[in-house]
């Protein structure tokens, strides 16, 4: 059940993701729910038909707010986490970011997409902006599968008459050829 903002106010001022809190204020916007529509119009009429195709990703701004060294901590355990840095892609990967405001569309995990410049708003306050993308586990999952390269059955694990562990019968005796053979009796 997700909390209520007007009876539970404190689980909509918590921001955790991957596991890492952020305790200085937040905000997310952008649109998180959004239908992909496919309108298929005839010619010479006005309007259209409508076909849903399923929801969109939803694109995600959060913008976050510090004004304490704590908040800088945090901010540097965000970004080393969100953005790492090095060859290694594996590190690159959505967390969970369990906010009821993204509960309310569905969303539990997020990617991060890119983050502006921190920049000063007032002599104590410092803000930016990271963009991210709603990552859904299970349309990874249904891609991977139908873009695996199938493995080749092993044969040899079948039992067969033709597995080759029979020893091969014995070569028949070559038959007398019909022009020169002479009959023993």
């Amino acid at each position: 059940m997700i909390p209520s903002p007007i009876d539970d106010p404190e689980a909509w001022d918590t921001l955790a993701i991957g596991g890492l809190p952020f305790t200085g204020a937040f905000e997310f916007t952008g649109d998180v729910l959004t239908r992909k529509l496919d309108r298929r119009h005839s010619a010479g009429r006005d309007g259209a038909r409508i076909r849903d195709k399923g929801y969109d990703l939803a694109e995600i701004t959060l913008k976050l707010s510090l004004w304490e060294p704590a908040h800088f901590s945090e901010l540097e355990a965000l970004v080393r986490l969100l953005f790492p840095r090095g060859a290694d892609v594996a590190r690159r990967a959505a967390y969970a970011c369990a906010h009821p405001a993204l509960a309310l569309a569905g969303i539990s995990e997020v990617y991060a997409k890119k983050m502006g410049a921190l920049a000063q708003s007032s002599p104590t306050l410092w803000t930016t902006e990271i963009a991210l993308v709603e990552y859904r586990a299970e349309a990874q999952t249904a891609r991977s599968r139908s873009r695996t390269v199938q493995q080749r059955p092993d044969l040899g694990a079948n039992a067969t008459a033709f597995t080759g562990t029979e020893p091969a019968p014995p070569a028949a005796a070559t038959p007398p050829s019909a022009a020169g053979a002479a009959d023993p009796d």
